[in-house]
């Protein structure tokens, strides 16, 4: 998401370089945040990627949970859960255990699902209606 953030964001590399270096992969913007503002560039642009818009986010969403579920958690060894090849993260929420249990085609799905996300996400970029230069910017640049 941070390129396509910089692309949206910055018209020129030392503008990007700064973004990349103090915003987007800092730790105040944070994944939850990220999946936020991108909400906010595609409802102002209903036409990017306008059938998957509510697909991505919800898929988005999705994958933040999984993320922070193995952020978050305790990896429990047991000969149960590694007969499907997967594992079991066990956390609390209200003072009550809770042991998620992710298989090895829960993990593939997973995965897969977040390939086509970026891959949507790439896509975007090519179409984000950038702002044509005045004439005395391309003067200003020799153009």
């Amino acid at each position: 998401m941070a390129q396509s953030f910089g692309d949206y964001f910055c018209d020129s590399d030392d503008r990007r370089a700064l973004f990349y270096s103090d915003i987007a992969t800092s730790n105040i913007f944070t994944f939850d945040k990220k999946i936020g503002l991108l909400s906010k560039i595609l409802k102002r642009y209903p036409k990017l990627l306008a059938d998957q818009q509510d697909t991505l986010i919800k898929d988005l969403r999705e994958i933040q949970k999984f993320r922070n579920t193995l952020a978050h958690a305790t990896l429990e060894f047991s000969l149960e859960s590694a007969k499907d090849n997967g594992a079991t993260f066990v956390s609390y929420k209200d003072g009550e255990k809770v042991a998620t249990h992710v298989s090895a085609h829960d993990y593939e799905t997973l995965r897969i699902k977040a390939n086509m996300c970026n891959s949507e996400i790439n896509s975007m970029r090519r179409l984000y209606p950038y702002r044509e230069k005045t004439e005395e910017e391309l003067a200003a640049e020799g153009l």
